[in-house]
């Protein structure tokens, strides 16, 4: 009976280091979505700002294009 009390508590200490590093891990793993999300989104609004500079650019093109037809009509 006096054998049995020691591999107990030595079972309930691995058990009680299996908690703390499922902790840890799931820390790192929220961490790490975290971290893919800001450069989820980070990849998102620079796309984003690549389409309207490509939008603007065009924009203008359709502007310059406008003025040239209209200077052309006053002549």
């Amino acid at each position: 009976m006096g054998l049995l009390f020691p591999q107990i508590l030595h079972i309930v200490k691995l058990e009680k280091m299996d908690t703390k590093k499922t902790a840890k891990q799931v820390h790192y793993a929220n961490l790490e979505n975290a971290l893919r999300s800001i450069r989820s989104r980070e990849r998102n609004g620079i796309i984003l700002a690549l389409q309207v500079q490509k939008q603007g650019k065009y924009l203008q093109k359709i502007m310059e294009e406008e003025q040239k037809l209209e200077g052309a009509l006053e002549t």
